[in-house]
C-alpha cells in the first residue's frame, strides 16, 4: 500500500508542472462556451467533458490531498474479458496524415466496442490522444440527446491544451493505486475518472460514463493498460491548408490541431478536425446545417455551398456537399473570431485526402 508521502511526493510532482491559474480560468470559461455551442460534436465523441488540472486543484495550501484510499473498492467489476492482439492495419491511404496512438487496454467490460480515436496532428511526445469503447445500442430506439455507456483512454500532456481535455475528479477524490503508481479518482454526474502518471510530464485517464461498478470498472481498465505505440492509429483525411490568425503565433497555432474519428451513435461516421475553442471542421455525415435569416448562398470549392453572415460581417458556420455525398462543415467556437473571408478561405484550403481508414470501428 502507498503511504500518505508516496502519493504527496508523486501529486506535487504534478502540481509543479500544470497551467497557471490564470491560463486553466481561460480555458474553463472556452470549454463552457464549447459545451454549449458543441454538444452535438461531444454526444458523437464521448462523454470526456473540459476540466481542470486535476493534481494542482486538488493539492490544499499545505499539500494536503483529501480523500480516502479505498483498496476494496475495485472488488467488483462490470463483466469483461481480455482484448485479442490489435490486427495489424493496412498502409496509410493516399493523401492522409497517420498519427501512431501509444496507450491501449487489454481488458475490456464485455460488449463494448471501439467508437472513436483522437490524436494531436503534432507528433511530439507527449500529445493529447484518446480512444473510446461504446456499449452497443439499437438506432432504432437510441436518443440522439443521450450518451450511450463507454469507456476512454486519454493520453493528456502538462499544459494549456491537456487541461482542456482533463477528466474532472470532483471535490473529494480517492486515493487509489494504479499499478503502484499514486492515483487519483472521482465521480461527477455518472462520469468516473482515474487519473495516473506512467512517467514524469504525462497524465493518463480512463474515464466511464454510466458504466456498471463504475469505479471498479475503471480501476480495472487503468491496471490493463499498456505503452503499445503504432499497435492502433488515427489516420487523417484533414489538414489544414491556411488558418485565421486568431492572435497566435503561427508556430503554436498549428500545435494544437486535433484529429477525431468516430462512430455517430445513429449509424455513419464523421472526423472532425479542430482547434479547441476555436475553429471546428466536420467531414462525414451531417449533423448540422446553416439555416436561418443570416444564411447565404456562396460558392467553396467550387461548389455550392451555404453560410451563416452576421451584420457586421463575422461568420459562424459554413458548409457544402462533397462528391460521394460526404457533407463538410466549418465553424467557429467564439462568434466573431472569424469574417465570411476567413471561414471561405479555410475551407478552400482545407486539405482533403482519401476516405481513412475506419476497419477498427466495431472492434475491440
Amino acid at each position: 500500500m502507498l503511504d500518505e508521502d508516496q502519493i504527496r511526493l508523486a501529486l506535487t510532482d504534478l502540481a509543479r508542472r500544470a497551467p497557471a491559474p490564470e491560463t486553466l480560468r481561460a480555458g474553463l470559461a472556452r470549454g463552457a462556451v464549447l459545451r454549449r455551442q458543441r454538444r452535438t460534436m461531444l454526444l458523437a465523441g464521448g462523454a470526456v467533458a473540459a476540466g481542470v488540472a486535476v493534481p494542482a486543484a486538488l493539492l490544499g495550501s499545505r499539500g494536503g490531498l483529501p480523500g480516502t484510499l479505498h483498496p476494496g473498492s475495485r472488488a467488483r467489476t462490470a463483466p469483461g474479458s481480455p482484448l485479442p492482439p490489435p490486427a495489424r492495419e493496412p498502409a496509410v491511404r493516399p493523401g492522409n496524415t497517420r498519427i501512431a496512438l501509444r496507450y491501449r487496454p487489454t481488458w475490456l467490460p464485455d460488449g463494448f466496442v471501439e467508437s472513436g480515436r483522437d490524436a494531436t496532428l503534432d507528433r511530439s511526445d507527449p500529445a493529447y490522444q484518446q480512444r473510446r469503447w461504446s456499449a452497443p445500442i439499437d438506432p432504432a430506439t437510441h436518443n440522439p440527446n443521450t450518451v450511450p455507456p463507454n469507456v476512454a483512454v486519454l493520453v493528456a500532456p502538462d499544459g494549456p491544451l491537456g487541461a482542456a481535455f482533463i477528466g474532472d475528479l470532483g471535490s473529494q477524490p480517492e486515493q487509489v493505486a494504479v499499478n503502484g503508481r499514486p492515483a487519483l479518482a472521482g465521480q461527477v454526474a455518472g462520469v468516473t475518472t482515474v487519473a495516473w502518471q506512467p512517467r514524469p510530464g504525462i497524465t493518463l485517464q480512463v474515464v466511464t460514463h454510466e458504466v456498471v461498478d463504475a469505479l471498479a470498472t475503471a480501476l480495472r481498465v487503468a491496471e490493463s493498460v499498456v505503452d503499445d505505440p503504432g499497435a492502433a492509429t488515427v489516420e487523417s483525411a484533414l489538414a489544414f491548408g491556411w488558418l485565421p490568425s486568431f492572435g497566435w503565433l503561427p508556430a503554436e497555432k498549428w500545435k494544437d490541431v486535433v484529429v477525431r474519428t468516430h462512430a455517430d451513435p445513429g449509424g455513419g461516421w464523421s472526423q472532425d478536425l479542430m482547434l479547441p475553442g476555436r475553429l471546428w471542421v466536420r467531414y462525414g455525415r451531417e449533423t448540422s446545417r446553416v439555416t436561418g435569416p443570416n444564411a447565404r448562398s456562396v460558392t467553396v470549392r467550387g461548389t455550392a455551398g451555404l453560410i451563416d453572415v452576421g451584420d457586421d460581417g463575422t461568420a459562424t458556420a459554413l458548409e457544402m456537399w462533397l462528391p460521394d455525398r460526404i457533407h463538410l462543415w466549418v465553424t467557429t467556437d467564439r462568434a466573431g473570431t472569424a469574417t465570411r473571408t476567413d471561414l471561405i478561405r479555410t475551407a478552400d484550403e482545407l486539405r482533403i485526402g482519401s476516405r481513412p481508414y475506419l476497419g477498427w470501428i466495431g472492434g475491440r
